[in-house]
């Protein structure tokens, strides 16, 4: 059952995903990226089975039954680093949402591996928390903008993943109490998306208290568009296609000023989208931001 059970929760925790970024704001057309990060999770987690195999195989490597799982995240953050680029990433959040597709596509593998033999039932798990790990701290670097904090984001996003995916559980793992390492994986992945939202608020949030202040956006919006469960809400319209296009155009917007911010008033592609951004925000609410215009 264990074994099934490998296989099954990378996917669906994948398909989880998909459908939370399809319901909040994106379409369908763009979740490539998301596919893309499953993809290469996936060649990542090939990677840390032959590493894995080698360490059995080759007594040098015996003494490091982690390999493969360091090999697993090293490949992921450099996979995140490419592909968490705007704008297939816009804020925080979506970096996380890519940590975890990259790691559904390494516990797929890994599920694979448990099926034939080649890997422990607690690789799959492993390789879910390092991307969500490295993709919720890899988020931070909208805090810290410049090729420094990216730096110190990578840095941490791999100091912490390669102790909590990898080397906790395989501690663990001799133990035998697989229960408690699909808790302890649980509550990791969990944090990991909880600061992946805090830090997305405070991103977004002062972009868009600064719009409320040019008059552009109902106060309201500095709120709701800011906090993601708050990004569901009928407020927004009643309609859920007219709620998604006000979301986007929203996020966008806030992400887009954040970009700027970290990059400089150079990048023109940014800036003119970020004038036609707000002339559209100006165009959908109204003067007391109760709705759209017709």
């Amino acid at each position: 059952m264990s074994q099934g059970f490998s296989l099954v929760l990378p996917f669906t925790i994948f398909l989880l995903v998909l459908l939370l970024c399809f319901w909040e704001r994106r379409e369908a057309g763009d979740l490539g990226p998301l596919w893309l990060g499953l993809a290469a999770g996936g060649v990542a987690g090939a990677a840390a089975l032959g590493a894995g195999r080698l360490a059995s195989l080759a007594p040098l490597f015996s003494r490091w039954p982690w390999a493969g799982g360091a090999l697993s995240s090293l490949l992921s953050l450099v996979v995140l680093w490419l592909l968490a680029r705007w704008p297939r990433v816009e804020t925080p959040l979506d970096a996380a949402w890519m940590g975890l597709a990259v790691g559904s596509g390494v516990g797929m593998v890994a599920g694979l591996g448990v099926l034939r033999g080649l890997a422990e039932p607690w690789l799959p798990m492993a390789g879910l928390t390092a991307g969500a790990v490295l993709g919720s701290l890899l988020g931070l670097r909208w805090l810290w903008p410049g090729f420094g904090g990216r730096l110190a984001s990578g840095a941490l996003s791999l100091g912490l993943a390669l102790p909590w995916a990898w080397g906790w559980m395989a501690v663990f793992a001799q133990v035998g109490l697989l229960w408690v390492l699909w808790l302890l994986a649980t509550s990791v992945v969990l944090l990991a998306l909880a600061l992946a939202l805090w830090v997305e608020q405070k991103v977004l949030q002062p972009q868009l208290t600064e719009e409320v202040g040019f008059g552009l956006l109902p106060a309201w919006v500095a709120e709701a568009g800011a906090r993601f469960w708050r990004r569901f809400s009928r407020r927004w319209a009643s309609r859920r296609d007219e709620r998604k296009a006000m979301v986007r155009l929203v996020v966008r917007l806030a992400a887009c000023k954040a970009y700027l911010q970290g990059k400089g008033k150079h990048r023109s592609t940014a800036a003119v989208e970020l004038g036609r951004l707000r002339e559209r925000a100006r165009r959908l609410f109204d003067e007391t931001g109760s709705g759209l215009e017709s």
